[in-house]
């Protein structure tokens, strides 16, 4: 099976920047306010849940999150983050 199950588009083309106050998911939100730091929404989303992000470059950690409780990865990058959140790959 291929190591990237979804990565038939480009994840960074399916992010918009956010304001911490825009992310829905409160883990997400509270995280953010901790930080200088990305919040992103895909455009791709699960079960009807949008997919969330919060990157922090500095330490090159991310949260990700889908109507639900935030998983924590370390990523290079917020598409990064949202590649391994699809292919259930969140190492912590």
């Amino acid at each position: 099976m291929p190591k990237n199950k979804f990565m038939l588009v480009d994840a960074s083309k399916t992010l918009t920047q956010l304001s911490p106050a825009e992310l829905r998911s409160i883990d997400l939100r509270y995280e953010a306010s901790k930080g200088e730091c990305d919040c992103l929404r895909s455009s791709w989303t699960i079960a009807g849940h949008a997919i969330e992000i919060v990157f922090f470059p500095e330490t090159n950690r991310a949260g990700v999150a889908a109507g639900s409780d935030a998983e924590w990865t370390d990523a290079s990058s917020a598409a990064d983050a949202l590649r391994r959140f699809l292919n259930d790959d969140m190492s912590p």
